[in-house]
């Protein structure tokens, strides 16, 4: 079988470069064998706050409004919820912070 792309691993990276290949009409073969877990262990997080100052990281609206609605495409295509939007709290070390 020829395939445009060979995709190791189907961890959240994996999962999300096969659905991009999909949508562009690309032939993939995904191999994996459950040897990684970073995905596991990472979880997927994001988070678009920079929390020492707490701005947002460069493009975050640009990014956020491409990423969100693909992963809950995919969660939808796929039956399953991965995508978990929760609270950020943060410690204030001083009076500075909270300023």
């Amino acid at each position: 079988m020829e395939v445009d792309y060979l995709i190791i691993g189907s961890g959240l990276a994996g999962i999300s470069f096969a659905e991009t290949c999909l949508l562009h009409h690309k032939k993939i073969m995904v191999i994996n064998n459950a040897s990684q877990n970073s995905t596991t262990i990472a979880g997927g997080l994001y988070n678009p706050i920079v929390l020492k100052r707490f701005t947002k990281i460069w493009e975050a609206e640009a990014q956020l409004a491409i990423t969100i609605p693909f992963y809950k495409n995919l969660e939808t295509k796929l039956g399953t919820t991965f995508l978990y939007e929760i609270p950020l709290f943060r410690k204030l070390n001083n009076i500075e912070e909270q300023n």
